[in-house]
């Protein structure tokens, strides 16, 4: 799935999207881990960038257009464990130490120095509204302004039993043997 979205030569999805290496513990950054990072339409510099930051954990935003169509780039990630930037083993993706908001700040940030990007904005939704906040408050200098939005969805959805216990056993059927034994 994710091959097809990097070197998008055949046009097979809106996507472009590239794997930036970032520390996966950045207290030891000579290991790195890859992070998919991916714009709607070509990155122009001479345009005012914001970072997108999707709710969950654990949702994406590839089957979503850009929230701001016109005059802007924007930049979208999936978050480490998530869509495209999920580890190759168990082992890692149960690893707690790699997975934090604090890292996805650190991220974010890697992704800015990335594209040479001096000030961006930041935008975020639901969960993502948490290392948006962080983001802007530890760079401050780099932020050129942030977007804070609550919950999206259907309220009713979240709780009604059978939407619940459907997704649940989505969840639990992909697992491997392995990982429901963990």
């Amino acid at each position: 799935f994710c091959e097809l979205y990097v070197n998008n030569a055949e046009k097979l999805s809106k996507e472009s999207g590239v794997w930036l290496n970032v520390p996966k513990n950045y207290n030891q950054p000579n290991e790195t881990t890859p992070l998919y990072v991916y714009t709607r339409k070509p990155f122009n510099p001479q345009l005012p960038t914001y970072i997108y930051l999707d709710g969950g954990p654990g949702q994406n935003t590839h089957q979503f257009e850009d929230y701001i169509a016109e005059g802007f780039n924007q930049i979208n990630f999936d978050q480490r464990g998530v869509g495209c930037s999920t580890p190759n083993t168990w082992e890692e993706y149960s690893d707690h130490n790699i997975y934090s908001s604090k890292n996805t700040v650190r991220d974010m940030e890697e992704i800015r120095k990335h594209f040479g990007i001096e000030k961006w904005s930041v935008y975020g939704v639901s969960y993502g509204t948490i290392p948006a906040t962080m983001y802007a408050s530890a760079y401050a200098s780099r932020t050129r302004s942030l977007i804070l939005e609550g919950v999206v969805g259907s309220v009713e959805k979240l709780s009604r039993f059978d939407y619940l216990s459907e997704k649940w056993n989505l969840v639990i059927k992909s697992l491997n043997s392995k990982q429901k034994e963990a």
